[in-house]
């Protein structure tokens, strides 16, 4: 069972997820759209990614904090319900994408257009991507996370969630 959003406050906590890597998966934990209150890699293998993910977001400290999950999947490798359903925390799929595939919802903003899939209720997506989206493409903690997939970081130390490799 999903916890349901009652209120969205300003500064709700959502973890950012974005799997533009191939076995690994960065999290930026952003408090409305102005803080960031952590970073999390998780790494997985191609079996059960979506368990093994939903497992990790369970086991990290910010998981008693969070509301929601905004997932940049550009290669749709995750299926959002089986997170949902795993996590307990609703799921919002965001794309930038022209055509981001059935199922998709437009939201405009100031900043752009951005295409969103969830199960909340239409008032409670836009409020949460109205708080955290502030500059760029995407809203922050989707943002956050896109940006750092894409960096050239190697990260040596630090808590490392899912399987060891």
């Amino acid at each position: 069972m999903t916890l349901p959003i009652r209120a969205v406050k300003r500064e709700i906590r959502v973890l950012g997820l974005d799997t533009c890597k191939s076995e690994e998966a960065i999290g930026a934990v952003v408090r409305g759209g102005y803080f960031l209150d952590g970073v999390i890699r998780f790494r997985f293998s191609y079996d059960h990614i979506d368990r093994e993910l939903a497992k990790g977001i369970l086991a990290t400290k910010y998981y008693p904090e969070l509301r929601a999950i905004m997932l940049h999947d550009p290669g749709r490798r995750l299926k959002p319900r089986v997170l949902e359903k795993v996590a307990q925390l609703p799921v919002m799929a965001v794309s930038r994408a022209r055509r981001p595939g059935s199922g998709y919802t437009a939201f405009h903003s100031g900043l752009g257009t951005l295409f969103h899939q969830s199960r909340l209720p239409k008032s409670a997506v836009d409020k949460i991507l109205s708080l955290t989206w502030t500059f760029g493409g995407l809203p922050e903690p989707a943002r956050i996370a896109h940006i750092l997939s894409k960096s050239t970081l190697n990260v040596q130390h630090g808590r490392r969630f899912g399987p060891k490799s």
